[in-house]
């Protein structure tokens, strides 16, 4: 596979640096090569020079200009905060407007970054990972006792064990690995009852979900630590690439981020302004609305259990009723009614116990899976919003020094990197002045702006990705949920059924007959003749 960075290199000297449209590009090669046409792995060096120049004489540009230096005049900066009563106002509507509407001219680039990683997961479209087979480890001396589980992953057919803490540890090395990306929530740590029987598998399904997460997550799922993690049995030689892994760094630059094609997008639009203020209002609804739901589920569950419980003390009561007929009472059939009666509040009682319990696995710990998972979602707008209000400062207060350099007239603290233009024409012209002073703060400031609306768009991914998953996500748990009810419900009007044959059947020859409300006014009727 050829360096992925010499293809990137080439690009930005093939089309970036002559201006050519990022954008034309791109789709241009989708349309040869489909969605993965913008995977620079899909690409081999040869096949990308020709595709690049058949591009070229086919889009080529009138515009040459150099764009390898950022060009200040791409940005509001000389328009914002011209009089000198606004100076010390940070306006963050005017600031907003001003960054999302340059003169009507939309900011869209294209900037060079880091490609995801490539594993044996990656091309492979369905991942299933299977957890069971929980064991506890009995500690020694001075370690204390711990669970393990069998982690099975379909169609590769891996198998490892690994403990809770190793779960923790990917979850964390995700999130400093991928901040701009929602990663799918795991259980918290329990330091109480660590061992409990019913707490382990609870644990067990939610660790499931966690890895299954992953495993679809467009990103995540490509990771060489996600990948080793499923796939290095021995407990050291596992440790050994967690050391490894944890010497890697977060992000801290736009270009250190890892994306599927090696390209990030940056755009702002008032648009997607708009479209961040409904997710920040629609995250608090449904943390309200998940909140009071799987509330709502855990009283029903308490009161199932409840019913349950005084069904099973009415079934006992039968059954004592029973015993006691068959010491004082020959008739078999009194006899026969207690115990049937027994059986039937015990049936029942059970029913309404397993009924509780898949309302709690399969419906309540799913909502509580999807709360837990909005919050990291929350977690990634307020990195927005705190990446937002970092640039507006930045950019509030570069505004405020350039306009007091420009009123000073001293060029000499400027930090003029160009200096082939005469002093007069600078002095005379802010605009131009305000695009060639401080250029490393001006740098830094684009830096700023390139943060948020990367950290923007990534939200809006995740919001829309998480939105369409969880549709699936809910049609499948009421799909799973009708089926296990209604098998539960069948298997005991199955019972009811029985009962009402071999116990409840009324015997033809007894004087005791069942009478319907006509017969009995009938018989009263004749009576009153005869009598008459």
């Amino acid at each position: 596979m050829d360096n992925i960075e010499e293809k990137q290199e080439y690009l930005r000297n093939k089309i970036l640096d002559n201006n050519y449209d990022a954008d034309e590009f791109m789709a241009y090669l989708q349309e040869k090569k489909g969605e993965d046409g913008t995977d620079l792995n899909t690409w081999s060096f040869s096949e990308l020079k020709l595709t690049v120049e058949e591009f070229i004489s086919k889009y080529k540009s009138n515009n040459n200009k150099n764009n390898e230096q950022i060009n200040i005049n791409d940005y509001p900066i000389e328009n914002i905060n011209e009089n000198n009563e606004n100076l010390n106002n940070n306006n963050n509507e005017e600031i907003n407007n001003n960054i999302n509407d340059n003169k009507q001219k939309p900011v869209n680039e294209i900037i060079l970054c880091k490609t995801n990683d490539t594993t044996k997961i990656t091309n492979i479209n369905h991942i299933k990972i299977n957890l069971g087979y929980p064991l506890v480890v009995e500690g020694g001396f001075f370690s204390r006792s711990y669970v393990t589980y069998s982690i099975n992953t379909i169609p590769l057919n891996l198998n490892v064990r690994k403990r809770y803490s190793d779960f923790e540890w990917l979850k964390n090395f995700l999130s400093n690995i991928y901040p701009q990306m929602v990663i799918p929530p795991m259980p918290k740590k329990n330091f109480g009852y660590r061992f409990n029987e019913e707490l382990i598998s609870k644990r067990l399904r939610a660790l499931e979900k966690f890895l299954n997460g992953i495993s679809i997550h467009p990103l995540l799922r490509s990771n060489e630590a996600f990948y080793d993690f499923l796939s290095i049995n021995n407990e050291d030689d596992f440790n050994n690439k967690k050391n490894e892994y944890n010497k890697i760094e977060s992000p801290k630059f736009i270009n250190d981020f890892k994306t599927k094609t090696g390209f990030i997008k940056i755009s702002l639009s008032n648009d997607k302004e708009e479209y961040f203020k409904l997710i920040k209002e629609n995250c608090l609804n449904y943390q309200i609305n998940l909140s009071n739901i799987t509330k709502a589920y855990k009283n029903l569950i308490n009161t199932m259990i409840s019913v349950s419980d005084q069904m099973k003390n009415i079934s006992e009561i039968w059954k004592s009723l029973g015993k006691m007929s068959e010491q004082y009472n020959d008739n078999q059939n009194t006899i026969d009614s207690f115990y049937a009666l027994n059986k039937l509040m015990s049936d029942w009682s059970d029913i309404e116990k397993k009924t509780s319990s898949i309302i709690n696995i399969q419906i309540r710990e799913h909502f509580r899976y999807i709360k837990n998972e909005l919050n990291s979602l929350e977690k990634l707008v307020n990195k927005v919003e705190k990446n937002k209000n970092t640039f507006i400062k930045n950019y509030d207060y570069l505004l405020y020094k350039k306009n007091n350099l420009f009123q000073s007239q001293n060029i000499d603290n400027w930090e003029l990197e160009n200096k082939s233009i005469d002093n007069i024409t600078l002095l005379k012209n802010k605009d131009l002045a305000f695009s060639l002073m401080l250029p490393n703060e001006t740098k830094n400031i684009i830096n700023d702006k390139n943060l948020y609306s990367f950290y923007l768009n990534n939200l809006i991914e995740e919001y829309e990705r998480l939105k369409e998953l969880n549709g699936i996500r809910n049609r499948r748990i009421v799909k799973s949920f009708t089926k296990e009810i209604i098998n539960n419900l069948a298997s005991f009007h199955v019972y009811l059924a029985e009962c009402t044959i071999t116990q409840f059947q009324l015997d033809e020859t007894e004087e005791l007959e069942e009478m319907t409300d006509q017969n009995i006014i009938e018989e009263y009727q004749n009576r009153n003749k005869i009598n008459n």
